[in-house]
């Protein structure tokens, strides 16, 4: 029995009593299912008394699913009004039954044990406040002597903050646990753990802490009164902290202290926040950190835009390539010169370069031998490879190196080092055993990064991506420990030298890391925002990991996309199964994009999809200006997306249009019901929310009027991407002309190549919408109006006019649909093109 129940089984459901729950059942029409045969479908929960019971669906023939058209389907639908049930946690699965069954009392059902049940968790009303916790304050989450200071942070007058401070006493070498507790009244929990000490992956659970292997980063708890709490412990240059739960499910803070700068008794904090709108606890909760971190000077706003300016286009909103998954450490010369022509000779530009692990000349301890390039694998050394680069593929304006923060993964030659900087040895924990390194003294750290990126930028590099960073969690010794500070000092100073933050911070999703970021203001007054690794590697040969990856990256967006940096997503290749999975992901998830293609080995239908040709003749990422964040229902937060039915929805905006991603993270068709106004319950505009709307998806390339919800089938490996356009609407004499431009259709973002938009009365017969755009595509445009017709439609192009043939009009969809092409064979330095369309209606 192939068939969906939203809210998914396997998931825990939070709604205020007095509130409807709405159930969905969808069943695929096999011939048993078939409307042919009757079919009873039950809800049996034990929601009434505790009792199990059943409740039937009634079908819904009225209601259509957006996606597959050629599968057959049956929608039931449930209504229970949680106004009498009892405040508490209740269970629920389905069972079905079939007229083609030749026993009436035949029930199937979709859980067969009661651990793959659902969950319900019915709160308090929101019009009267529960009785089960009278607690205030900070009180209301722990105990009160948990802590020793507790300090208000004001930043937002619906959002409570605070800063709990805990003075504990450190152990040279030992890491220290203070219990605070099991947090009161929790249903369920989201956090981001430490997968290794340099990747973070997203966790989740409801009744009980259940966080004892690994240390969180960022906790999220919902309460029984439906609140919900945001923690974050501190880490600074004098101790480092994370979460964790004990057996019990108490929280736990884990702490490790820097004796050479701190006294033996240390006031560890932690961050708390807590309100009834999530989006809200989270923001005030990251606003709070930075007020904690900065004190009183004035707080800097951190807005990660980008877009076409006079002083043109960052590196990271052109497409790059990096030599990673292509060659691995193996890469020569003329491999990455056989890539950029194969890219080349399809007509594919790249903005940057990057020469990932493989060019530098290093020892069989793996350590480097020096800041040159492996004259083997790069005969005319890094300048010449650079300066052949630049001279073939002249668009090609940026050239990044590799290496890891140590220099390579074992640190530097001493043999060959430590006649310029002083050089000791270390040993470190890795996945294949302790291993030795030797690396740089703090003493001379600074200089030995200053030494090495003089040295880079006189071979023309401009750009770096800095991998192991979080690789002195891992050293054994003590004292080594703590050289992290120093590294990060250097490293920053160097890359502000001599990079302009042209940066890519690689395995450093630690909380020293992170939170050495959000306290640099050089990374603040940057002209350009450095990127972040956001997740664990693309593993292009393993099955399993793409729809994780595309699931971690949009889970730990909800943190990283507060840091002062763009949340990278990594590499990916064009030609893979997996290709437009990765690539349409990355075009709006507001991180950058980059391939990493074997040469000749290219989908350039989807590379074309990421870009557009702007009047320069220039290749430009259509790329979303914010870092994406997961939508959807809240529920969806709590439960992995990747072992439950129901879609991974990501959320981001094109100025004012909204964009919602729905993944498919299961190894099998999904079919999802979304409620438009949950889905942006995440992230809240606070502009006109009634204007009226369109819907466009963009793969299946249909176009409606607004809906609350819908009901949408997505195919395994696969996905769509809805744009929620405001509609522009003259009122002429007795009627209206509505009107609205959706974008550039055929790319995966176009919506992000619109650069402004006019919709103007000429006569009461007549109108003109003017669109000024990034580059040339297809535009779309929703278009109708309600007693006249349209007769004819024209457009103009740069004041020059469009063929008939480039103008197509499908009045049963109200779809417009103009063609702009680039005739001119010049470059006519012009930043972008203005595209006119007059509207003639009959009198």
């Amino acid at each position: 029995m192939e068939a969906y129940v939203q809210p998914s089984l396997l998931s825990t459901t939070y709604i205020h009593r007095n509130e409807v729950l709405t159930f969905k059942f969808y069943i695929l029409s096999a011939e048993e299912y078939s409307p042919l045969h009757t079919l009873n479908v039950q809800l049996w929960s034990n929601i009434n008394d505790n009792k199990w019971s059943g409740i039937n669906f009634i079908e819904n023939i009225e209601e259509n699913l957006v996606g597959c058209k050629e599968i057959k389907y049956r929608i039931f639908e449930l209504n229970v009004d949680s106004g009498s049930v009892k405040e508490g946690r209740y269970e629920f699965t389905i069972r079905v039954h079939s007229s083609a069954w030749s026993d009436d009392g035949e029930w199937r059902w979709l859980s067969e044990d009661l651990n793959k049940n659902g969950k319900i968790f019915i709160g308090p009303s929101k019009e009267i406040p529960s009785t089960s916790g009278t607690e205030k304050g900070i009180d209301s989450i722990f105990n009160k002597d948990t802590f020793n200071r507790i300090e208000t942070i004001q930043t937002s007058k619906n959002i409570d903050n605070w800063c709990a401070t805990m003075n504990i006493t450190s152990i040279k070498g030992n890491f220290i646990y203070k219990n605070l507790g099991i947090p009161k009244n929790l249903v369920r929990y989201f956090g981001l753990e430490r997968l290794t000490n340099w990747w973070l992956i997203p966790t989740s659970g409801s009744e009980k802490l259940n966080i004892t292997s690994k240390d969180v980063q960022y906790l999220i708890i919902q309460q029984t009164s439906g609140d919900y709490i945001s923690l974050i412990p501190l880490t600074n240059e004098k101790y480092t902290s994370a979460l964790k739960s004990d057996d019990d499910g108490n929280l736990v803070v884990k702490c490790a202290f820097n004796n050479n700068e701190c006294d033996k008794n240390v006031e560890v904090k932690l961050i708390i926040s807590k309100g009834r709108e999530l989006n809200d606890v989270i923001e005030n909760c990251m606003n709070a950190i930075k007020k904690v971190i900065f004190q009183d000077e004035p707080k800097q706003d951190i807005v990660n835009t980008i877009c076409v300016s006079n002083n043109g286009i960052v590196y990271y909103d052109k497409l790059g390539y990096c030599t990673w998954n292509a060659f691995y450490d193996k890469v020569r010369a003329e491999d990455l010169l056989q890539a950029l022509n194969s890219l080349h000779n399809i007509g594919i530009q790249v903005g940057y370069v990057i020469l990932d692990d493989g060019w530098q000349k290093v020892d069989n301890h793996r350590r480097i031998q020096g800041f040159e390039a492996d004259l083997g694998k790069f005969p005319f050394g890094l300048k010449g490879i650079v300066d052949q680069v630049k001279k073939e593929f002249p668009y090609i304006e940026h050239f990044g190196v590799w290496h890891t923060l140590w220099g390579y993964w074992n640190g530097v030659d001493p043999s060959i080092f430590s006649d310029r900087y002083d050089v000791r040895k270390t040993t470190y924990n890795s996945p294949n055993g302790t291993l030795v390194a030797h690396i740089i003294s703090p003493q001379d750290i600074h200089r030995f990064y200053d030494d090495f990126y003089s040295y880079l930028k006189e071979q023309g590099i401009d750009m770096v991506k800095v991998d192991f960073q979080s690789c002195f969690d891992d050293v054994e010794n003590y004292e080594h420990k703590w050289w992290w500070v120093d590294y990060q000092k250097a490293l920053n100073a160097s890359i502000n030298k001599y990079f302009n933050q042209k940066l890519i911070y690689c395995m450093a999703n630690s909380p020293s890391i992170i939170q050495n970021i959000l306290s640099n203001k050089k990374i603040l007054s940057g002209e350009h925002m450095p990127l972040y690794r956001n997740s664990d590697d693309y593993y292009p040969d393993i099955e399993e990991s793409h729809s994780w990856h595309i699931y971690t990256n949009a889970m730990n967006n909800l943190f990283t996309s507060h840091l002062n940096c763009i949340p990278d997503w990594d590499m990916c290749q064009s030609y893979h199964e997996y290709g437009e999975y990765h690539a349409a992901a990355r075009a709006i998830s507001g991180s950058p994009m980059y391939f990493t293609d074997i040469p000749n080995h290219h989908n350039k239908d989807i590379m074309e999809k990421c870009l557009v040709k702007t009047p320069k003749k220039i290749m430009q990422l259509l790329r979303c200006e914010k870092s994406a964040i997961p939508s959807g229902n809240i529920d969806d937060l709590f439960i992995d997306l990747t072992k439950v039915d129901k879609l991974l929805k990501f959320t981001n905006q094109n100025g004012r249009i909204n964009v919602l991603g729905l993944w498919n993270c299961r190894n099998k068709n999904l079919i999802d019901h979304i409620n438009i106004s949950e889905s942006f319950s995440f992230h809240k505009e606070r502009g006109n929310v009634n204007k009226e709307l369109v819907m466009y998806f963009v793969m299946n390339k249909e176009l409606t009027l607004f809906k609350q919800s819908i009901n949408v089938l997505i195919k395994k490996k696969s996905f769509e991407i809805i744009l929620f356009i405001p509609v522009d609407t003259l009122n002429i004499d007795n009627y209206y002309l509505k009107m609205t431009c959706i974008g550039l259709i055929n790319k995966y973002n176009g919506s992000k190549a619109i650069l402004s938009n006019e919709l103007k009365k000429i006569s009461n017969n007549k109108v003109i919408y003017n669109v000024e755009l990034v580059g040339y595509g297809e535009c779309g445009f929703y278009l109708c109006c309600d007693e006249k017709n349209i007769c004819n439609i024209k457009a103009t192009l740069d004041d020059e006019e469009v063929v008939k043939e480039n103008i197509k009009y499908e009045k049963e969809k109200e779809l417009l649909i103009v063609k702009l092409e680039d005739n001119s064979g010049r470059v006519n330095g012009k930043e972008s093109i203005k595209l006119s369309i007059e509207v003639n209606l009959d009198k």
